[in-house]
């Protein structure tokens, strides 16, 4: 989970039980503990006003590197140091 936090990049979070299935676009900021701490964003280029945790043990896919991923992250960069997105000039 490491390596997958410090690429600083952007993915799509899944999860699928019996009752239930998501998935959230977002930054993975870091790991605490047994959760992902991620920042959520929707297609229109809106970050969700606040970080979310997430239990690492509810996820079941981490998808990375599709072209919408990459395309979204150059055109809404993000600074994960400061943990928001980074402002248009």
């Amino acid at each position: 989970m490491a390596s997958l936090v410090s690429q600083r990049r952007y993915a799509i979070i899944y999860r699928d039980t019996d009752t239930e299935w998501w998935s959230l676009h977002a930054a993975i900021l870091r790991q605490e503990r047994s959760d992902l701490l991620l920042h959520g964003f929707d297609g229109a280029g809106r970050f969700e006003s606040r970080v979310r945790r997430y239990p690492i043990a509810q996820i079941n896919c981490i998808r990375l590197g599709s072209r919408y991923l990459r395309e979204y992250q150059s055109a809404v960069p993000y600074d994960y140091d400061m943990q928001s997105p980074v402002p248009v000039a």
